[in-house]
This record gives C-alpha cells, structure tokens and sequence, in this order.
C-alpha cells in the first residue's frame, strides 16, 4: 500500500515550469503563427501566458500577451 501512495503522489506531481521552458512555448507560438496555423500558435501561447503570469515572469508575459494580439491582426 505504502508504494501505491509514493507512486500516486509522483505521477500526481505537477511539473515545475522553467523561464526556457516559457520562452519556448512563445517561440513555438510565434513559428505556428508565420505558419498560419492560429489556433495552435493561440494554445502554446495562452499557456506560455498562464506560466508567465503565475510565475511573476513580466517579458515573457508581455511577449505572449503581444504574440496572441499578433494573432488577430
């Protein structure tokens, strides 16, 4: 029983976001949009934005926020 809950507790462990890890997100954002594929580019960097903002990361908040306005332009 004891392993159960030690192997339940790692697979339930949320994974912890690095600054590269968002700006990759934002770069692969960024290439899907070049790539007209807008909804994919939109997903990367909503996530890229909810990582950024949590973690009190401001340029890359800001370089998401402005590549998802890029989006619609």
């Amino acid at each position: 029983m004891k392993y159960i809950f030690i192997l339940f507790f790692l697979i339930t462990q949320p994974t912890k976001k690095t600054k590269e890890d968002c700006k990759l997100l934002i770069q692969s954002g960024i290439e899907a949009l070049h790539r007209h594929e807008y909804t994919a580019s939109l997903e990367l960097l909503t996530d890229a934005q909810t990582i950024a903002n949590n973690n009190g990361w401001n340029d890359e908040l800001f370089s998401a926020f402005n590549n998802i306005g890029a989006n619609y332009y």
